[in-house]
C-alpha cells in the first residue's frame, strides 16, 4: 500500500467525495426536489455527479492499495439473524415496484433510473461502506469504525440542502441513511463482499425514483425501511462487538487488520489461517495491547513479549526435522537467528510443544 489506511485519510476520502457530488450537482444547476421529474433532470442532477464521484474514489483507491480492502473482508461472520434487516428492505422494495404504475414509466426514464441504481450503489457504498470503512479500521477498533461511518454516511446526505432539499426532511433523511448504513454493513460482513450491498442499495433507490415518478400512491411497505434500520443497527453491534472477544477474537482482528492494509506475506497471511490453532491450544493469556494499525508487520504485544509475525517456517517449528535446519530464509528476513528462535519459543508455548520439540529448540 502507497497510503497506510487510517481515519483521517478515510475521512478526508469522505469529503473529497461529498465535495465532488455537491459541486458537480450545483454545476449541472438541477434542483432537488426536480431530479425525479423527467429522464435530463435524473441525469443531470444524480446519475452524472455519482459517476464522477464514484470513478474519481476508485481510482483514487486503485493508485493508494486500498480498492481490494474496499470491497472485500477476508473473513465473514455467518449468522441468519444478521440477513433480518436486508430482507425487510428487499419486502419494501418489491411493494414499492408491485405498485408502481408502469404505464407512466417509459423506457428512457426507466434506463436513467437503472443507471442511477448502478452509480448510487457503487459510488455511495464504495465512499462509506469502502474506503472510509478502511480507513477508520486502521485507527479504532470495528465497533467504533462502523458506529462512524453509519454516522457519516447519513451526515453525507446533509448536502442535499444545499441543492435546494428541505431542511426538515433532510434531518429525517439523515437519521434513516445512517440506520440503513447498518443493514448496508451487515451484508459487507456476511457475504465478505460490498457488492450485495451496492445492489440493494441501487435497487432501494431505484425503486423509490419509479415509483415516484409514476405518480402512484406509495405504500406502507415504504416504511419498513425504519425498522430494518433499527434492528440492523441492533444486528450490526453485535457483529462488530464479536471481533474484539476473546483470545481467539483479538487475534482474528489483528489479522484481519493486517490484510485489510496489504502489509502480510504469504507466509503470514497462512499464519493468519492458523489463529484458531494458536488461541484453542493455549492456556488463558494477557489482553493483548493493541496497537494503532497499520504496522510494518502483523505484530500484537502479549504482556511484555511482541509475538508475530508468524511466518510458516516458524510456525512449522514443531516439526523436528524442521527445527533442525535452523532458520529459514523467511526467517531471517524478518530478523537475525537469535530474534527468529525467540519467536518460535514464543509461538510454541502458545501452541503447546512436545518435550520432542522443546528440546530441539533449545539446541539451537
Amino acid at each position: 500500500m502507497r497510503v497506510k489506511p487510517n481515519a483521517l485519510v478515510g475521512i478526508g476520502i469522505w469529503v473529497l467525495y461529498v465535495v465532488i457530488i455537491t459541486v458537480v450537482s450545483k454545476i449541472n444547476g438541477v434542483p432537488y426536489d426536480e431530479i425525479g421529474d423527467s429522464t435530463s433532470n435524473l441525469l443531470r442532477g444524480a446519475v452524472i455527479s455519482l459517476a464522477i464521484g464514484g470513478l474519481i474514489i476508485a481510482g483514487l483507491s486503485a493508485w493508494m492499495g486500498w480498492f481490494g480492502a474496499a470491497m472485500h473482508d477476508q473473513y465473514r461472520i455467518r449468522a441468519w439473524w444478521m440477513l433480518i434487516a436486508p430482507a425487510l428492505v428487499v419486502v419494501a422494495i418489491g411493494g414499492n415496484l408491485v405498485f408502481t404504475d408502469w404505464g407512466n414509466v417509459g423506457a428512457a426514464f426507466l434506463l436513467a433510473a437503472l443507471a442511477l441504481a448502478i452509480t448510487v450503489g457503487f459510488a455511495e457504498e464504495f465512499v462509506c461502506r469502502g474506503m472510509l470503512l478502511v480507513g477508520l479500521r486502521g485507527s479504532f477498533q470495528e465497533v467504533v469504525a462502523w458506529a462512524l461511518s453509519c454516522v457519516l454516511f447519513g451526515l453525507m446526505h446533509a448536502a442535499n440542502i444545499l441543492m435546494g432539499a428541505p431542511a426538515a426532511g433532510t434531518v429525517g433523511q439523515i437519521v434513516s441513511s445512517a440506520l440503513a448504513g447498518s443493514t448496508y454493513y451487515l451484508l459487507r460482513r456476511y457475504f465478505g463482499s460490498l457488492i450485495p450491498a451496492m445492489i440493494l442499495h441501487g435497487l432501494f433507490d431505484l425503486s423509490i425514483f419509479v415509483q415516484s415518478h409514476s405518480g402512484s400512491e406509495g405504500t406502507l411497505l415504504v416504511l419498513l425501511d425504519w425498522p430494518a434500520g433499527i434492528i440492523a443497527t441492533i444486528a450490526a453491534l453485535v457483529v462488530a462487538l464479536r471481533n474484539g472477544q476473546g483470545t481467539q477474537g483479538v487475534l482474528r482482528q489483528g489479522c484481519l487488520r493486517a490484510r485489510a492494509c496489504g502489509c502480510l506475506t504469504s507466509d503470514e497471511r497462512w499464519a493468519c489461517s492458523r489463529r484458531s490453532v494458536l488461541s484453542s491450544r493455549g492456556a488463558h493469556r494477557p489482553a493483548v495491547q493493541r496497537s494503532h494499525y497499520p504496522v510494518a508487520r502483523s505484530t500484537q504485544v502479549v504482556g511484555t513479549r511482541q509475538v508475530g509475525p508468524w511466518p510458516r517456517a516458524q510456525l512449522r517449528a514443531r516439526s523436528p526435522h524442521r527445527a533442525r535446519r535452523g532458520p529459514s530464509v523467511g526467517s531471517q528476513k524478518h530478523g537475525s537467528s537469535r530474534s527468529a528462535r525467540c519467536l518460535r519459543q514464543d509461538v510454541l508455548a502458545m501452541t503447546g510443544p512436545t518435550a520432542r520439540s522443546r528440546s530441539l529448540l533449545a539446541s539451537q
